[in-house]
């Protein structure tokens, strides 16, 4: 069993280890501990696993002094707030599409979403150089803003889950600042 710090006061969140960690003793007899180090690297995740695994490894780099954001997961869509769950970091891997799309997103009224990625574009070259040029401010709705990036997999490995999981603590740390609102 692992457990993970969730969303607001101190709360655990428990579940099973995942399947992908888990291996047969009949399997792990006949693998060197690096080949099985190998093999769980390329398992293919279940995609709300894959959820689950990036914010377990983002949030755990982290540190304790980091504050600890509200979360809401609908089925493969991960949110965690900071005080206003209009301006949200969201998580999701579209394994159809084969993309996992990060960022941070503003789905509040009109007003409230351009005086929030105005905040951004005004430090757009500091932000820019610390999250990377992966990374897009953009006008995603009529409505809705976001500051975002896409991940291309094939599978969701734990190798891309780690590689999303360092973006993800980063864009935390370099963005939090602005995951508030106005």
């Amino acid at each position: 069993m692992t457990c993970s710090v969730a969303a607001g006061a101190g709360a655990m969140r428990s579940r099973r280890q995942p399947s992908f960690l888990r291996f047969s003793r009949e399997a792990m007899d006949r693998c060197s501990p690096a080949d099985a180090d190998l093999q769980s690297m390329a398992a293919t995740l279940k995609a709300r696993e894959f959820v689950f695994f990036c914010e377990d490894l983002a949030m755990a780099s982290l540190g304790e002094d980091f504050p600890r954001p509200v979360r809401k997961v609908e089925w493969t869509t991960l949110q965690l707030s900071f005080g206003n769950p209009q301006a949200h970091f969201e998580l999701q891997p579209h394994v159809a599409r084969g993309i996992v799309e990060l960022g941070l997103h503003f789905e509040g009224p009109v007003e409230f979403n351009d005086a929030c990625a105005a905040r951004i574009a005004a430090d757009a070259h500091q932000v820019i150089a610390a999250l990377g040029p992966a990374w897009e401010l953009e006008v995603w709705t009529p409505s809705w803003r976001r500051i975002h990036r896409v991940f291309h997999f094939e599978a969701l490995t734990a190798e891309l889950g780690h590689a999303v999981a360092a973006e993800f603590a980063r864009a935390l740390r370099v963005l939090h600042p602005y995951a508030s609102g106005v």
